[in-house]
């Protein structure tokens, strides 16, 4: 069964505020430092390529012309990172370059080119319509509720001790406590990010120190 929010509120008030009644540090209370810490642990895995949040699009027709991926789009998309792109009917890709800015040429039968402007996939276009498919960094459900599940293996210890540590300080006004937990927090941030970083396959990551206190 996956962790879930409530999980990581019932572990926070438990193990770090002492408070395991939560009748300082209730649920309403809890939640959204559950979900601050959550957004944080997702761009710590995003920052460090952790594999865990990569994906692959379903097919994409890009149509003649088309400028820009626009609702086709993935919704869960963070930034992409590779393009392919094949005409109809064949069944191998070919990669697409990226460029900064879309180049100043003439529209061919292949996209060949993306650019990654504004949050948007941006093409030169082609003459004829194309079918892509992106490889990105996708982000994971939101935390809305106690029941939403936390969707990262083994995040429950970062997620509950993170969010204690902002409850301590900016709920309990407990700075010395907040600092102390927020070293528990640094310990399980550290773990994840090994595993993670061991785990992916093909890819050198540069692990960044976490002797460093979190800061809120």
């Amino acid at each position: 069964m996956p962790d879930l929010a409530s999980d990581a509120i019932t572990e926070a008030t438990s193990v770090f505020l002492n408070d395991p009644s939560k009748t300082r540090f209730t649920d309403v209370i809890m939640l959204p430092y559950i979900k601050r810490a959550h957004r944080e642990l997702q761009i710590r895995y995003h920052n460090n390529g952790i594999s865990l949040l990569n994906e692959v699009s379903s097919t994409v027709t890009i149509g003649a012309g088309d400028l820009t991926m626009g609702v086709n789009q993935p919704s869960d998309m963070v930034e992409p990172r590779h393009l392919e792109e094949r005409a109809s009917g064949e069944t191998t890709y070919i990669d697409m370059t990226q460029k900064i800015w879309e180049p100043d040429d003439e529209q061919t039968s292949h996209l060949r080119y993306w650019v990654w402007r504004e949050e948007l996939i941006q093409f030169l276009g082609a003459t004829e319509a194309r079918q892509v498919r992106v490889y990105y960094l996708k982000s994971l459900s939101a935390i809305s509720a106690t029941n939403s599940p936390l969707g990262i293996l083994n995040g429950l210890g970062f997620i509950a001790a993170r969010a204690a540590a902002l409850a301590a300080k900016f709920n309990g006004q407990n700075s010395g406590l907040g600092e102390s937990i927020d070293n528990e927090a640094a310990f399980f941030l550290q773990e994840l990010i090994r595993r993670g970083t061991k785990t992916n396959q093909g890819t050198r990551t540069r692990r960044k120190s976490f002797r460093h206190k979190l800061r809120g």
